[in-house]
Parts: C-alpha cells; structure tokens; sequence
C-alpha cells in the first residue's frame, strides 16, 4: 500500500474544508444564525397544527352536543314520536 502524494494529500485536505463549510452552513440553516432556523420553524408549525387539531376536536364535540340536545328536543317537542 502505498501513502498520498503531495498533490492528492492537497487535494483531500481541500475536500475536506469544503465538507466543513457545507457542515457549517447547514448548521446555520438549521438552527438559525440570529434568527429562527428550519428546527424552530418546524416546531412553530407543529405547535400551530396541534392548536387547530385541538381546535378542530373542541368545536367537534360541542357541534355533536348541540346537535344531540337539538334532536332531542324536537323529538320531545313531538310529544316523543
């Protein structure tokens, strides 16, 4: 096995620092330079889709409450038929 010459070592050095400034940039993306970064962003997003969810369900049963009470009071208004 033989070892790296001058020119490949240059070469796999040069690489190399350029996988660590991609590293750093994605990094930054991520988790944000000073301002929110896609991690932040994504949890926003899920915290605001679990809200509607929530949201969603709350207005669900209450709908399914009124509509309950409704039937029943127009079935009672019938004299029960």
């Amino acid at each position: 096995m033989s070892g790296l010459d001058d020119k490949q070592a240059a070469e796999m050095f040069r690489l190399l620092g350029q996988l660590d400034e991609r590293t750093e940039r994605m990094d930054r993306v991520l988790s944000g330079n000073g301002q929110p970064g896609l991690v932040q962003k994504v949890e926003a997003l899920e915290e605001h889709k679990n809200k509607v969810t929530g949201a969603v369900t709350v207005i669900g049963l209450i709908g399914t409450g009124v509509w309950g009470f409704l039937e029943y009071v127009f079935h009672a208004a019938k004299g029960g038929k």
